[in-house]
């Protein structure tokens, strides 16, 4: 169960690389090996396509997140999270004496955390509410 969150947690990171790559392909290979859903040979694929929008869609197959929220870059961010959270809970729900229960735990304390943060820094920043609350939501 570890493995696989971990292998989740690959295929997130490397899809957050992908997206901020933008389309470009890279100069160097800078994937972390491990992923379950992206493999290695998948992930340089989509890194030489050079279209942001087929990499975008791309990532949203493969990790089953909404192709929308991958455009923008505050909501790509809380999708690809999630992408590794669902499953996380789903183990936690089927084995409740599990290393699943904290971990889900762990991850949506840091979730909170983050949300937290995002709040406090857009309200400094003099940023819009509705404009905070969006972000915060996504």
């Amino acid at each position: 169960m570890l493995a696989r969150h971990l292998a989740d947690l690959a295929d997130v990171r490397n899809a957050g690389t992908l997206l901020a790559l933008a389309g470009a392909p890279p100069a160097r290979d800078p994937f972390v090996e491990g992923g379950r859903r992206l493999s290695l040979a998948a992930l340089r694929s989509l890194a030489a396509v050079g279209d942001g929008a087929a990499v975008r869609a791309g990532v949203a197959a493969a990790l089953r997140v909404p192709e929308a929220a991958l455009a923008r870059g505050g909501h790509a961010e809380s999708a690809l999270e999630r992408a590794a959270l669902v499953p996380l809970l789903r183990e936690a729900r089927l084995r409740p004496l599990s290393i699943a229960v904290p971990l889900a735990w762990l991850f949506a304390r840091r979730a909170e955390v983050r949300r937290i943060s995002l709040l406090l820094r857009g309200t400094a920043l003099g940023l819009a509410a509705d404009e905070v609350l969006d972000l915060a939501e996504a």
